[in-house]
């Protein structure tokens, strides 16, 4: 290994602490989180004479909704609405916020599983030029 890949690490070490520190604000924030999404569905009523029956379907906003081991499937009221959407997306940006963590994590330990290496490297060539006499610098 040589010097140019010490710099190289170090500059994606810093690369890598600049992507943790904008995704670490995603779990410092204080919003409740609701594992679940919201969708649209499109469903049939059940009577006999509905239009629904002749293709043209109802739809319905459902919130798709995991909790105590079970799944849910709920069509929430108008008005709580805005407030789902809320806690659903902040979910899910708390869930790809931790997988790139994950990543970054595993990338970090082995840019300074390098730095390490080079480090080790420069510090037995150093070590090595006592043994021979000379002074190091």
């Amino acid at each position: 290994m040589n010097g140019p890949q010490l710099s190289a690490a170090r500059r994606r070490i810093g690369q890598l602490q600049q992507a943790l520190g904008e995704d670490l604000q995603v779990f410092l924030d204080h919003g409740p989180l609701l594992k679940g999404r919201l969708y649209e569905a499109q469903t049939r009523c059940g009577k006999p004479t509905c239009r629904c029956n002749r293709g043209d379907l109802h739809t319905a906003t459902v919130l798709a909704y995991r909790g105590g081991g079970q799944q849910y499937n709920r069509c929430p009221a108008t008005q709580d609405m805005a407030q789902l959407r809320k806690m659903t997306d902040r979910y899910q940006a708390f869930r790809q916020a931790r997988a790139r963590l994950v990543k970054a994590t595993e990338e970090l330990l082995e840019q300074i599983g390098v730095v390490e290496c080079e480090r080790l490297a420069l510090g037995e060539r150093r070590f090595r030029k006592t043994e021979t006499g000379q002074r190091v610098p």
